[in-house]
C-alpha cells in the first residue's frame, strides 16, 4: 500500500503543476540515496532506518513541484524498496540482539568482544591463553557465564562481568523526579568571620535528570548574592555515562569561561587509542578529538550556559566518597585554576563501562573508556582491580580530616565547611 500511495500522491502533484522532466542525473541521485543503504554502514540499524526515511523525505521535498511522472515511478519503486529495506534491517537488527548461540560459542564471543573493546589492552597480552581453555566443561549457559567471569576477573578490570540480561521495568507513573532533586541541589549563605556572608551549594549527585539538576544550580548561583562560594562534593557518586556527561559539561562551564573540561580516551578497532578533549567557550563546547592515527577533528556538541560564576572565588569539598563525575568537576576546575579544593583525596573512579548485548541474552558489562583530567592525568579505576596500577583520585590543595563529631555533612560541627568558610572570608 505504501508504495501506491506515493505514486498516486505524486502522480496527483504532477497533473497540477506541470514542470520539465527531471534531469538523468537527479533520478539517480535519488535512486542511490534509496536503494544504496549500505553507504551508511557504519550507523546502527536503527539510525540506518530513521537515515534512509530522512534523506527520501528530502529528496522528494526537493523535487516534488517538479511532478514529473519520473518521479511519480521513482517514488514508487522507491516505496517498495524502502519497505524491503526496512524489513530487512528489523530482521538482521532483531537477530543481532536476540542471536541463541551455543554455550561454548557464547563464551568465544564473550572472549572476542573483551579483545576488542576493552580498554587496557596491557592486561590482555596473555588473553589467547583463555580463549579454548574451558571448552571441554562448558555444557550450558551458566556454565558459559561461570567460566567467562573466570576469565574476566583475570583481565584486571573491576567493572567486567558477563551475566544474564536485565530486564527493563516500566518507570512508575506515580514516581515524581522532584523529590530527588530537591535533594540533589541545595543552597544557602553562611556567616563567616565579623559577619561576612560566603554561598553554599551541595551538589550531592549527577542524574538522568540532568536539565533538572542543571536548572536548580542556575537558580541557585543566580539568587546567591555573595561572591564567595562553597561547592560541596563530598559524597557525591556518579558514574560517566551518556545519560549525564553533557550535563556535566554544562555545569562546569558555570564556572570556567574558557578551558578543557575533561579528556575522554577510547581504545579503537585500529589497535591505538582515540583521545577526545572537551573544551568550553563563551558560547558552546567543542569536542575536539586526536584518532589513533594522528588525524584530528573538531565538532561543537553541544551549547553551554553563561558563565554567571566565572569571577566568584571558589572553594571546593571533596572525600573520599567523591567520584566520577564529580571529581572531574573538581579536577576541572583545579586545572583551570578556579578553585581551592579542600578535604581529602577522592575516591579515584573515572572509567567509562559500557554494557554490550550479547547472544542468549546475556550482557557483558566491560571498561572501554577512562576520563582524564584536563592536565591528562587518570585519576583511577576505583581501587578495586587485581593488578591494575592504581591512582589516588584528587589531591586536595589543602587536607583537613573530617572531626568525627561532624556526622551531618554541612551542619555547624562540620570542620571542613568551616575551615572553607573562613578561607574565604579572609
Amino acid at each position: 500500500m505504501l508504495p501506491l500511495f506515493f505514486f498516486f500522491s505524486t502522480f496527483n502533484q504532477s497533473k497540477q503543476t506541470p514542470h520539465a522532466p527531471i534531469a538523468p542525473q537527479q533520478l539517480t541521485e535519488i535512486s542511490d540515496a534509496v536503494t544504496h543503504p549500505a553507504t551508511h554502514k557504519h550507523l546502527p540499524a536503527h539510525c540506518l532506518l530513521l537515515n534512509i526515511i530522512m534523506e527520501k523525505s528530502q529528496i522528494e521535498k526537493r523535487y516534488a513541484r517538479q511532478g514529473s511522472l519520473e518521479l511519480a515511478v521513482v517514488s514508487f519503486i522507491g516505496g517498495g524498496v524502502l519497505l524491503a529495506a526496512i524489513f530487512i534491517c528489523l530482521t538482521i537488527y532483531s537477530f543481532i540482539s536476540d542471536a541463541i548461540v551455543s554455550p561454548v560459542e557464547l563464551y568465544h564471543r564473550t572472549w572476542s568482544a573483551v579483545s576488542e573493546n576493552s580498554y587496557n589492552q596491557a592486561q590482555l597480552k596473555n588473553l589467547s591463553e583463555w580463549e579454548h581453555k574451558f571448552d571441554g566443561q562448558i555444557a550450558s549457559d551458566e556454565d558459559a557465564i561461570k567460566y567467562a567471569n573466570v576469565m574476566l576477573r583475570e583481565i584486571g578490570d573491576p567493572a567486567a562481568i558477563l551475566s544474564p540480561r536485565a530486564v527493563s521495568l516500566p518507570p512508575d507513573a506515580t514516581a515524581s523526579s522532584n523529590p530527588a532533586i530537591s535533594v540533589l541541589v541545595t543552597s544557602r549563605v553562611l556567616k563567616g568571620d565579623s559577619g561576612h556572608e560566603v554561598g553554599y551549594i551541595r551538589l550531592n549527585g549527577f542524574s538522568a535528570a540532568s536539565k533538572e539538576i542543571e536548572t536548580a544550580m542556575l537558580d541557585a548561583l543566580f539568587a546567591m548574592k555573595p561572591n564567595e562560594v562553597v561547592l560541596d562534593l563530598r559524597d557525591n557518586r556518579s558514574e560517566p555515562n551518556s545519560e549525564n556527561f553533557d550535563s556535566y559539561l554544562r555545569l562546569a562551564s558555570l564556572f570556567v569561561e574558557d578551558g578543557a573540561l575533561v579528556l575522554v580516551r577510547r581504545y579503537n578497532s585500529y589497535g591505538d587509542y582515540d583521545a577526545t578533549t572537551y573544551l568550553t567557550n563563551s558560547d558552546h563546547i567543542t569536542m575536539y578529538r586526536r584518532l589513533g592515527n594522528n588525524k584530528y577533528a573538531s565538532k561543537t556538541i553541544v551549547e553551554n550556559y553563561p558563565s554567571i560564576a566565572q569571577h566568584r572565588q571558589l572553594v571546593v569539598l571533596i572525600n573520599a566518597n567523591t567520584s566520577g563525575n564529580a571529581e572531574m568537576f573538581a579536577a576541572a576546575l583545579r586545572d583551570n585554576h578556579r578553585a581551592l579544593i579542600v578535604g581529602v583525596a577522592t575516591t579515584g573512579q573515572t572509567i567509562g563501562v559500557e554494557t554490550l548485548g550479547m547472544p542468549n541474552k546475556t550482557e557483558l558489562r566491560l571498561t572501554t573508556t577512562r576520563y582524564m583530567t584536563p592536565s591528562g592525568s587518570w585519576l583511577g579505576s576505583g581501587g578495586s582491580a587485581t593488578r591494575e596500577v592504581q591512582q589516588n583520585g584528587v589531591t586536595p590543595d589543602r587536607i583537613i580530616n573530617i572531626d568525627p563529631g561532624a556526622i551531618v555533612l554541612g551542619s555547624d560541627n562540620d570542620n571542613q565547611l568551616a575551615f572553607a568558610v573562613r578561607q574565604l572570608s579572609k
